[in-house]
């Protein structure tokens, strides 16, 4: 069961958080950087066009499911009934697990379209592919973000953020090696 704590500062929680992000911040900005310097200049312009249209694809899958998820999950909390929240959890994840499929299918099959009508890069395509395959991942991570702000674990949340941030540079800078080509768009799909 989850339980809100009596002592909470919301300000506290609130520095704590911003503290969090811009260090996650400074890192991203430090890992563009070496990506940078690994892709060059035309790879690092590639990366970019895949990560917007990945960024969209995200944002329609996600609509509002962090939003709902901290609201549920506070309504329940602040009604008495913790072990609502679960249910909530459940029902988020039904919700955005729908959305997710929906517009990781769209991106996943006119990948090739995209890649070449909107990026003027078909070989973008398979980097866009990977992309639509783990919306459901950051829409899981989004429902959870909710259902712990809403339940006052913010400790257990930045910790889960930056986990998810170092695992995924840490797994790109793994990936990278192996790659050992000139073309930039099989860098950026490593």
């Amino acid at each position: 069961m989850i339980f809100l704590r009596q002592n909470r500062s919301l300000l506290r929680d609130a520095l704590f958080l911003t503290g969090v992000h811009l260090f996650l911040h400074a890192v991203s900005l430090a890992f563009s950087a070496f990506l940078t310097r690994r892709l060059g200049a035309g790879g690092m312009g590639l990366w970019q066009l895949i990560t917007s249209v990945g960024g969209f694809a995200m944002t329609l899958a996600t609509a509002g499911v962090r939003t709902a998820s901290a609201f549920l999950c506070a309504e329940e909390l602040g009604r008495g009934r913790s072990g609502g929240v679960r249910s909530a959890v459940e029902h988020c994840a039904r919700y955005g697990l729908t959305l997710c499929l929906f517009s990781g299918a769209v991106l996943f099959f006119l990948s090739d379209h995209v890649a070449e009508a909107a990026l003027h890069a078909p070989e973008a395509a398979g980097a866009l592919r990977i992309l639509a395959l783990f919306l459901p991942a950051g829409c899981l991570c989004s429902i959870l973000s909710g259902c712990f702000t809403a339940c006052g674990k913010i400790r257990r949340l930045a910790v889960i953020e930056i986990a998810e941030e170092l695992g995924s540079l840490l797994f790109v800078l793994l990936l990278l090696p192996a790659r050992q080509t000139r073309n930039a768009a099989q860098s950026c799909l490593a």
